[in-house]
């Protein structure tokens, strides 16, 4: 029974030992160490910039200029690559395989029963009658036994050495670079000539720097347009670029100010220039109204306005012809407005004349009155004055006239009909010694009234009562 056992548990080793020789699966992995960095700096071409400070110093621009180039700094990592490798046992045909820890329990118990069998295969023998198996078949069995524990044994250990986890030096390897640009190469504009421009005029300058990289450029030349803005934008001209030069608003301020200081300065000549052509502007636009009698008052109040604006722009740029054409424009004025006067005096004389006309020789003589003064108001201080005013006092005269010869007449027309009456009438009582005598009309009381009115005179005056005849 002992010896079945025993080939059972062989069939079931051999079985296992072909499992554990069965193929090895792996996957490997890396690591890297950083052992150093490389780095590298390179001056990258037409990397070339430039800085500049201003500062103004009269009409002077002072520019401090410096320049630097950019360079590239590379910093590359390197790296000690390992790969580590992982293997495991893969399934063989009968199953999952045994692991060799498992191969060499088994082949230890296989090896120590095998020599147990072989050493004691008289004893088994003895022991073991059922099976009839002789001590021969019991030390076969044991070297059986032990040789396939010592297979096992073997394939634990190449299993072992099959499965075990290796690391590999691959080698030194760059990582990837680290790339910045900074600038690099710092240096003084110094001993080198300078221009400027300003880019919509067509003036430029130039100058060279001195040791410090300061260059003084002379804008005495610069036009005033230039300083449209709120900034002064200029250009400098290097000898391997054009850069932008930008003066702040302060600054240019301070500048335009020294400039239009400076009479021999482009400014102040500018500003000179620009303002005898305003001066000139306005006077020409003073000068082109013409006014006669018949001007608006309006259109001369703005006339005289033009001449005095046109004062006050030229002030010191007034010229004798510019007084020459004001006194020409006055005396026009004067001229005009003593038209006007006249003008408005025959236009009141008119207006007079017409209105003594509509009186039809009716107005009392204060309305007569009143109309003269009225009229010489309106021709005060007008030249014709006195013969308007005389022609209508002649014609007031002539109207007095006519109305008093027209009370005449109708005074000997009334006297005539009351003389009528008188001698259809009876007898009156003849005059006391007290009466008053008449010439012209009928005596009333102590005077004379006309013939056509009723005296009212009391009684014992001394007077007859003379009645119109009705």
């Amino acid at each position: 029974m002992w010896l079945m056992m025993e080939h059972r548990i062989a069939v079931t080793l051999v079985c296992s030992m072909v499992s554990a020789c069965a193929t090895v699966q792996s996957s490997t992995t890396y690591s890297h160490t950083l052992l150093t960095t490389r780095t590298s700096v390179v001056t990258n071409p037409n990397s070339t910039s430039y800085t500049s400070t201003v500062e103004v110093e009269g009409h002077d621009l002072l520019v401090t200029l410096r320049s630097e180039e950019s360079c590239r700094t590379s910093v590359v990592p390197i790296y000690r690559k390992e790969a580590h490798v992982a293997r495991n046992p893969t399934a063989g045909p009968l199953g999952q395989t045994i692991s060799p820890t498992t191969s060499l329990i088994a082949g230890l118990a296989l090896g120590g029963l095998g020599a147990y069998s072989y050493l004691r295969a008289g004893s088994l023998a003895m022991t073991d009658e059922s099976n009839h198996a002789t001590p021969a078949d019991y030390r076969t069995t044991g070297l059986v036994s032990g040789a396939i524990g010592g297979v096992l044994l073997a394939a634990s250990l190449v299993d072992a050495i099959r499965l075990r986890d290796t690391t590999e030096f691959v080698g030194d390897v760059e990582g990837a670079p680290d790339v910045r640009n900074d600038p690099c190469h710092a240096q003084i504009f110094s001993n080198r000539r300078v221009g400027a421009s300003v880019v919509a005029l067509a003036w430029e300058v130039a100058a060279t720097s001195d040791g410090n990289g300061q260059v003084r450029l002379d804008l005495h030349d610069l036009p005033e347009r230039a300083f449209a803005g709120v900034e002064l934008q200029l250009e400098l001209h290097l000898s391997d670029a054009v850069i932008p030069l930008r003066v702040a608003a302060e600054p240019a301020r301070q500048l335009l100010a020294a400039l239009a200081a400076d009479a021999t300065s482009r400014v102040s000549s500018d500003r000179e220039a620009r303002a005898v052509a305003l001066c000139e502007e306005h006077v020409a636009t003073a000068s082109a109204v013409s006014i006669d009698a018949d001007t608006p008052a309006d259109d001369i109040a703005q006339a005289e306005a033009r001449w005095s604006t046109a004062r006050a722009t030229c002030g010191e740029r007034w010229q004798p012809t510019h007084e020459q054409q004001l006194t020409a424009f006055r005396a026009q004025l004067a001229a005009t407005a003593a038209q006007r006067a006249r003008n408005q005096c025959a236009a009141a004389g008119e207006v007079a004349a017409q209105l003594l006309d509509g009186s039809d020789g009716s107005g009392e003589r204060a309305d007569l009155d009143s109309l003269g003064k009225a009229l010489a108001e309106r021709c005060s201080g007008a030249t014709n004055a006195n013969p308007v005013h005389a022609s209508f006092l002649a014609r007031a005269h002539q109207l007095e006239r006519a109305r008093a010869q027209a009370e005449q007449a109708r005074a000997r027309a009334a006297r005539a009909e009351a003389a009528d009456e008188l001698d259809e009438s009876p007898r009156l009582e003849p005059l006391t010694s007290g009466s008053k005598v008449c010439t012209r009309g009928c005596p009333c009381g102590n005077t004379c009234i006309a013939c056509t009115k009723t005296c009212r005179a009391g009684p014992g005056s001394g007077t007859r009562v003379h009645r119109r005849r009705r």
